[in-house]
């Protein structure tokens, strides 16, 4: 089936995954190296298009499949040929044009290319010094961590309306008196970003929040709201508890990935201060 064939929801599909992250990479090398010499000609390598006399791989075919979502790399090469070829055969043009129209030699995009070729190496470098395989003892350890450190851990729900002087708080207080709506004070008076949804902070846990706000939700009971307005750094704060539960075990396999991205995550901060102690740093103040 040729790409003129596509049904409409795999051409929704693909369209949707054009070759950004490719792109980039071929615009940016492109500008730095002669794209003839980018493609390295390769003889068992298919010719699949030529170009003002520069020429396209099957393999060029196949690298540009493999930056589609995994959703569009799931349809056969023969559904999406035509649509990555013609996309491929569209960005060797506008490199050209680039080229032709010297884009390449101006500072700003020579210091962006810079910038995302130190990106790459960094990136590169990290990948190869970094052991990304991560074991199932490994991860099994680092859940039980997890279970003990949560286990029994209180966690409540609240909404709160924040003010910035007390008499504005005293004066909240007396409309909750009267029998005003918190959700609606909130979005109506509230100074704080939750205001559009009605003040609601989710939930949480105790060193969630500063320790004066903390506190005072904490030591409230469900449903009930503080009368006495509760101060921090970000002004005047009236409480009311939605809810109070103990924290969620998640299981296993529901955090697995953000187990072995953690793990992955402290070796590469290892790595990181290993290098700074080895480096000579100076670091100067602002001002």
């Amino acid at each position: 089936m040729r790409c003129g064939m596509l049904p409409k929801y795999a051409l929704t599909i693909i369209a949707k995954n054009k070759l950004n992250i490719f792109a980039i990479i071929v615009f940016s090398l492109s500008l730095i190296y002669d794209h003839k010499l980018l493609f390295a000609e390769n003889k068992q390598d298919k010719i699949v298009a030529k170009i003002n006399g520069s020429n396209l791989y099957l393999s060029d075919i196949d690298k540009a499949r493999k930056l589609l979502s995994l959703k569009a790399q799931k349809f056969p090469l023969e559904i999406v040929y035509d649509f990555l070829l013609d996309d491929l055969i569209n960005r060797r043009l506008i490199i050209e044009a680039a080229q032709k129209h010297g884009i390449g030699k101006e500072k700003g995009i020579r210091l962006k290319i810079k910038e995302f070729e130190e990106n790459i190496l960094s990136q590169a470098f990290m990948a190869r010094s970094i052991n990304n395989e991560v074991s199932l003892d490994q991860l099994k350890s680092k859940y039980n961590d997890y279970v003990k450190l949560n286990s029994g851990v209180e966690e409540i729900r609240a909404r709160h309306i924040l003010v910035q002087t007390r008499e504005q708080a005293l004066e909240v207080v007396k409309l909750l008196k009267k029998g005003s709506d918190f959700a609606d004070l909130a979005n109506k008076i509230s100074t704080g970003p939750s205001k559009i949804i009605g003040g609601d902070l989710g939930y949480f846990i105790r060193d969630a929040m500063v320790l004066p706000f903390s506190k005072a939700a904490f030591s409230l009971k469900k449903g009930e709201i503080n009368d006495i307005p509760i101060k921090t750094q970000f002004g005047w704060h009236i409480i009311k508890v939605e809810d109070k539960r103990f924290k969620k075990i998640q299981s296993f396999e529901k955090i697995k990935a953000e187990l072995m991205k953690t793990i992955i995550n402290r070796r590469e901060e290892a790595f990181i201060t290993e290098l700074r102690k080895s480096a000579k740093i100076q670091k100067y103040p602002f001002n």
